[in-house]
């Protein structure tokens, strides 16, 4: 501001000059002067060009009136008037151009922290059933090159011992051949591909410690909404990580937006009417037999016998007719699973239940461990994938979680 002033001050001084300078001459004109440089800048040299043109005077009432004083003094006033409103329009153009860059740059920055936050909700959106995101970052990113590959270094990582990470990116031209992920722990140094239908995910060393609650409420609560769900004598603990499943031998029927649980009949069978997508899951078992009352259209397992099951299965199927099937296990059958947060020291249920019961598992493991992380692109053409985003996902329970990709 102080700036502006002074430019205006000065544009002040250069109007009065003119001004001035234009009566002068008129006036050597008049009386047959020379009109030179030299008498142009000696009539200027005593008078204050900081000051108004226009001068107050006093004069005393009974003083006879002069109308060619008053033209004169009119006249005066209105040039600084004239100058004075070229002043402020020459000043508000210059608080425009200012606001207007101010206004552009801060734009700019909304530009690129929209771009950045539609890049976020992106590929969390995207990745969300798979883990928590612990490292996210968006580009451009910082290359060096050496031969046909690029690296970029992201900084440090903490993961958890025991756990499973994935690797996600976004942007173009990308493939699970060009880009990997490192990461790199004293001289140890792992490369990730990109997470696909093949599960690319690198498991730290050290283990996980589980503890099982279970949890009943009324049959008469209805569980609509989130709702709170901390068992007794559990020290909730937001380092700490929390699965529920609901639902004990029932199944979980949807179709359209309706879901409902399904229990087992007096003959240990589930019986679906209509075209009904049908999902549970086998929770600590080492095989599953199934009897289909009918060949069903639509399962994401072969046969009817599934042997080697990972520590938490998820089941599918479907058909458009009405079925029914039996399953002999030995594990349990629960007809959903979620995470649950940890709020205010309290473990909150995301959405309703249709269930009442629950069974709770509490992963806790030790403290974090540092890793370095960077990207590595390969390219053998001249051009190179654009990397617009990329997230690195703790896998909860990988055995939960990537089951329910299938």
């Amino acid at each position: 501001m102080m700036e502006n002033q002074s430019i205006i001050n000065y544009k002040d001084v250069l109007l009065k000059t003119a001004y001035y300078k234009d009566i002068a001459i008129k006036e050597m004109a008049k009386y047959g002067q020379p009109i030179t440089n030299e008498n142009i800048n000696e009539r200027l040299k005593n008078i204050d060009r900081y000051l108004a043109i226009f001068t107050h005077t006093t004069r005393k009432p009974e003083k006879k009136f002069d109308a060619q004083l008053f033209t004169k003094e009119m006249s005066e006033i209105h040039q600084d008037l004239q100058f004075l409103y070229e002043l402020l329009y020459d000043l508000a153009i210059e608080e425009f151009v200012d606001i207007k860059s101010f206004a552009e740059c801060h734009l700019r920055e909304v530009e690129r922290k929209t771009r950045e936050y539609k890049a976020r909700v992106d590929i969390e959106t995207n990745s969300s059933f798979i883990g928590r995101t612990i490292f996210y970052a968006d580009g451009p990113f910082p290359w060096f090159t050496n031969d046909h590959y690029m690296f970029t270094d992201l900084g440090e990582v903490q993961i958890k011992p025991g756990s499973k990470v994935a690797f996600l990116a976004s942007g173009h031209n990308l493939s699970n051949k060009n880009i990997m992920i490192g990461l790199s722990i004293g001289n140890e140094v792992t490369y990730i591909q990109p997470y696909n239908y093949q599960h690319d995910t690198f498991t730290t060393n050290g283990s996980s410690t589980v503890n099982s609650y279970e949890v009943n409420i009324n049959k008469e609560v209805l569980l609509k909404n989130t709702f709170e769900l901390t068992p007794e004598k559990m020290e909730v603990n937001s380092k700490h990580s929390y699965i529920t499943y609901s639902g004990r031998n029932k199944i979980l029927t949807t179709q359209d937006k309706e879901r409902q649980h399904v229990s087992q009949n007096d003959n240990y069978s589930f019986f679906v009417t209509g075209s009904w997508e049908v999902s549970f899951y086998i929770k600590g078992g080492t095989y599953a037999k199934f009897e289909f009352s009918k060949v069903v259209a639509n399962k994401n397992f072969d046969g009817i016998e599934i042997r080697d099951l990972n520590k938490v299965q998820k089941i599918r199927m479907k058909d458009e007719a009405d079925f029914g099937f039996s399953v002999k296990t030995d594990g349990e059958i629960y007809a959903e699973q979620k995470m649950c947060y940890v709020q205010d020291d309290k473990l909150i249920h995301v959405g309703g239940s249709l269930s009442n019961d629950f069974l709770i598992e509490e992963f806790t493991s030790t403290e974090p461990k540092m890793y370095r992380a960077f990207l590595r692109v390969f390219s053998d053409t001249e051009e190179y994938p654009r990397i617009d985003s990329i997230a690195i996902k703790e896998l909860i329970e990988s055995d939960v979680i990537m089951n329910d990709l299938l």
